[in-house]
């Protein structure tokens, strides 16, 4: 059993693993931020609960595809694959910003959930690589602390980002959690 302060040692140790959990933990509060902006922003263009709906349900569709994923990170360069992905929600949400017709939203979702559908396998299975695989229990714990407390986060600054600058302003935080995260990566 880690004594005290021994269960916090790879994330102050361990560089790599550190970043990787400080992008996850940043990237996570950034979806529930947009998850709450975007609800938001689809009543409001006037699709209603149905569109709220649809909605939630592009979050989660593209995960279906989640074997296939775990494929295509077999194949690729993982680093590369987990940046790129990362790029290409950052743009997603930036462009989700300016977007004024609800069923746009929904199709520009699908795509950024294919991007992290993507990048879930290429982040995992680098966990062993970063964290060493006699620390990847802790490792585990340490990113399953770092996703709960993006969890929590999220629609905290949400709120905030909703009252002070509307669903583009919390669009826009979030496509920007995902550019930390792949600056990280990178490094």
């Amino acid at each position: 059993m880690p004594r005290g302060g021994d269960k916090w040692r790879l994330l102050t140790a361990n560089r790599g693993f550190r970043r990787f959990w400080a992008g996850r933990t940043t990237s996570i509060a950034g979806n529930q931020l947009a998850r709450v902006a975007l609800t938001v922003l689809v009543y409001q263009l006037g699709g209603g609960a149905a569109g709220v709906s649809v909605l939630l349900l592009a979050f989660i569709a593209p995960r279906l595809i989640g074997p296939l994923a775990g494929l295509v990170a077999d194949r690729v360069d993982s680093k590369r694959l987990m940046v790129t992905c990362d790029l290409a929600q950052a743009a997603l949400f930036a462009a989700l910003a300016w977007v004024r017709w609800w069923p746009g939203v929904i199709m520009l979702v699908l795509a950024a959930s294919l991007c992290a559908t993507l990048y879930f396998p290429a982040g995992r299975g680098n966990i062993p690589a970063l964290a060493g695989r006699e620390n990847l229990a802790r490792a585990n714990a340490l990113l399953a602390i770092g996703a709960n407390a993006g969890l929590a986060a999220g629609p905290a600054l949400a709120g905030l980002l909703l009252a002070l600058g509307g669903p583009g302003a919390a669009l826009l935080a979030n496509a920007a959690t995902f550019v930390v995260s792949a600056a990280l990566t990178i490094r």
